[in-house]
């Protein structure tokens, strides 16, 4: 094990490291600040370990990959100040993601949205599996963590 919160985990074998989100609730594996913690905590882990030569991304729920922020996110920020520093501590550990030796991957079934869909544009590649249930985008039409700059036209 490379990592492992209550929530989240890093395993590996044979170079690759699979990094699996099981956050609970609805929407599935909704980010907040706590679990944008354990992420970044995560993906330290990774860029710290020299055999890791691959990372995968993926929900540990069948019900999606990331389906964006948790609902009570933006009311909790209701200072535009701590909004923008919540912005920013997610583009810092988006950006780590982005910038790992290892080549990454996001395997993505399921809901893919939001805040959800800048952690996997932050991968090298993504894969997505073809069913009704997958969807990518931005719903909330914004993405604060960096998204669509990484979006290739």
């Amino acid at each position: 094990m490379v990592f492992e919160s209550p929530h989240l985990r890093v395993t590996l074998e044979h170079g690759t490291a699979t990094l699996w989100l099981g956050f609970p609730g609805d929407p599935v594996n909704a980010l907040d600040l706590s679990r944008l913690r354990d992420l970044d905590a995560a993906v330290a882990a990774v860029a710290a370990n020299r055999a890791v030569r691959v990372l995968v991304v993926r929900s540990a729920k069948p019900a999606g990959f990331c389906a964006g922020l948790r609902p009570a996110v933006m009311e909790s920020l209701r200072h535009p100040t701590q909004r923008a520093n919540f912005a920013w501590y997610g583009q810092q550990v988006f950006e780590r993601l982005a910038a790992l030796d290892a080549v990454s991957v996001a395997l993505i079934d399921g809901p893919c949205l939001g805040a959800g869909f800048e952690l996997a544009l932050a991968c090298d590649h993504r894969v997505c599996v073809a069913r009704p249930t997958t969807h990518l985008g931005f719903p909330e039409k914004f993405a604060c963590f960096g998204g669509s700059a990484r979006l290739r036209s």
